[in-house]
Formats: structure tokens, C-alpha cells, sequence
């Protein structure tokens, strides 16, 4: 009978350490568990990020896109101002010269009607004085 119990006893004893083997190796497995689970939560954290700064790159890619076309027509119509302003300063400078032409002729026709209105008015009035004396 004793040597029954103590049987009994040394396979509970080995039973026991068994079981305490095992609890510290499931405590382990827990923590570790536990760690991985941090680390996925971690992970999708960044991969949130990550797809947040993609969407975010694509987007400022897109506005570029356009900011790019958009100035590429505004330089299209600044050019075609520039031409358009050369074209009317051209044609403001002949304009000038024309007028400057027209000026001069008016004075011309204006002197010359001056001196023939004199002459008529001096016709009508009879000799002037000094030619009556001669």
C-alpha cells in the first residue's frame, strides 16, 4: 500500500510539474500572442496611413495635372496677347503717322486758304495804301 501511495504521489508530483510546465509555456504563448496582436494593430494603423497618403498623392497628382494644362493655356494666351498687343502698337504707330500727315496737310489747306482769303479780302477793300500812293 505504500508503495501504492508513494506512486500515487511521485506521478501527481510529475503530473504537477507537467501542468506547470505547460501553464508557463500557455502564458507564453499568451503574451506572445498578445505582442502579435499590438504588432497587427500597429500594422494596420500604418497601412491606414499609408493608403491615406496614397489617396492623398493621387489626388495632388491630379490637381497638378490640370495646374500643368491650365498654365500651358494661359502661356497659349499670354502669347497670343504679346502678338496681339505688337500687332496693335504697329497699327498705332501708323495711325500716329497717318494723323501726323493729315495735320500737315490741314495746316498746308489752312495757310493756303489764309493767304487767298487775304488776298480776296485785299482785292475787295480796293488798293491798299501803299499802293495808292505809288
Amino acid at each position: 500500500l505504500n508503495s501504492l501511495q508513494a506512486s500515487v504521489e511521485s506521478a501527481e508530483t510529475e503530473w504537477r510539474l507537467k501542468l506547470e510546465v505547460a501553464n508557463k509555456e500557455l502564458n507564453d504563448v499568451k503574451m506572445q500572442n498578445s505582442s502579435l496582436a499590438a504588432k497587427a494593430s500597429d500594422l494596420e494603423a500604418s497601412s491606414a496611413i499609408a493608403k491615406q497618403a496614397e489617396e492623398e498623392v493621387e489626388r495632388l497628382s491630379k490637381e497638378l495635372t490640370e495646374e500643368r494644362s491650365e498654365k500651358k493655356e494661359l502661356s497659349n494666351k499670354v502669347i497670343e496677347l504679346v502678338s496681339a498687343n505688337t500687332t496693335l502698337q504697329q497699327l498705332v504707330g501708323t495711325a500716329q503717322e497717318a494723323l501726323e500727315k493729315e495735320n500737315g496737310v490741314v495746316k498746308s489747306i489752312q495757310d493756303q486758304v489764309n493767304s487767298n482769303k487775304d488776298k480776296i479780302l485785299g482785292n475787295q477793300n480796293g488798293p491798299s495804301t501803299t499802293e495808292a500812293v505809288q
